[in-house]
């Protein structure tokens, strides 16, 4: 089983996401937080840089 990592909404902080392996090529996850219930774009790359782009309500 792998190891899965938490990822945090850019607006409240909270756990917005888990994710098993982050891939290759840059993604951009748009959600709606399970917390503070913003929609957030998170951007997530290969080496494992995850920056805040993008939050509104």
């Amino acid at each position: 089983m792998s190891k899965m990592t938490r990822i945090p909404c850019p607006k409240c902080g909270g756990r917005a996401f888990d994710i098993s392996k982050i891939p290759k090529e840059r993604i951009d996850v748009a959600l709606k937080c399970p917390r503070c219930h913003n929609i957030v774009t998170i951007e997530c790359s290969s080496d494992f840089k995850i920056k805040r782009t993008t939050s509104c309500k």
